[in-house]
């Protein structure tokens, strides 16, 4: 059996997920999901935003591990001894020590813990991940469907994603991820117009205030994020947009992929991380950075 250790919000929650669908698929071996992290510790670890599990809101076909079959993995108990006595245990795998050449042997349960932040892990089974991570129908209130209706008769739909909330708010947060600025919004949306003078920008943010007050264009803006649209929805309606201006922010990141416009035009912001080390290749080679 393998087990994939979920931490995060909704956007990480669906990279660590297709990263254990992808390699279930890959070695014909079952996978589980840890969801430790948000039973026992409000979804985050001290001084972090605090989270929610939001994958059963889609179609993941998938099993919760016990506390009973994760008993063989000490490097997760709470006890930092315990954890460093059994940290070069070959069945606790990281992002450091995974290679896609990793002999996977169906007797022998191994545990992956990491973010899985590349498309390259799982981007072989994007059908399957498609259907995977579609909301499902009665997750889907009356006001997304209305708003889906807007969404799909706007002939030149564009998502616009504002990342602030933690990125501002939470310490943690703030040292590993800058919020891009206005003028990359700018730049982005000019973009856009140029493209496709047809432009229709549906906005969505964690701030949507900010949002209304900073994020102007000649072309028509619908500011859609409200506290009647559940997180959930909010991506999925994003991903309905042809196009998409993303935050660095894996929830948009996701919004982005799901779309399944052949043509679409995804633009991202070049400076993902503060430290630039990290992540230089989250965004896929065909997207645009700005």
């Amino acid at each position: 059996m393998l087990y994939i250790k979920l931490q995060g919000g909704l956007g990480n929650q669906m990279f660590q997920y297709a990263f254990g669908r992808a390699l279930s698929e890959r070695s014909g071996i079952a996978f589980k999901l840890d969801t430790t992290l948000y039973t026992k510790l409000g979804g985050a670890y001290a001084g972090d935003t605090p989270r929610t599990y939001l994958l059963d809101n889609f179609s993941v076909q998938v099993d919760i591990a016990t506390a009973n079959e994760l008993r063989q993995f000490p490097q997760i108990s709470s006890s930092r001894i315990i954890r460093k006595l059994f940290s070069f245990s070959k069945k606790y795998i990281t992002e450091s020590t995974y290679s896609k050449d990793l002999a996977l042997d169906p007797k022998q349960d191994l545990y992956f813990a990491g973010f899985w932040q590349n498309e390259s892990f799982f981007k072989e089974y994007r059908q399957l991940i498609l259907k995977d991570l579609t909301l499902r129908p009665e997750k889907f209130s009356k006001v997304a469907q209305e708003m889906s209706e807007t969404i799909k008769q706007a002939e030149g739909s564009i998502a616009i994603h504002i990342r602030r909330g933690d990125y501002i708010s939470n310490a943690l947060a703030v040292l590993h991820h800058p919020v891009a600025p206005l003028q990359y919004y700018e730049k982005a949306t000019a973009k856009m117009t140029e493209l496709y003078p047809n432009a229709s920008f549906f906005v969505f943010s964690d701030d949507i205030v900010y949002a209304k007050e900073n994020l102007k264009s000649a072309r028509p803006m619908t500011f859609v994020s409200s506290p009647n649209l559940s997180e959930s929805e909010e991506l999925y309606l994003m991903s309905l947009c042809k196009h998409q201006i993303i935050a660095n922010s894996s929830f948009s990141w996701w919004a982005a992929w799901l779309n399944q416009n052949h043509s679409k035009t995804v633009i991202a912001p070049l400076q993902w991380f503060k430290d630039p080390s990290l992540g230089t290749d989250i965004v896929p080679s065909e997207w645009l950075k700005i």
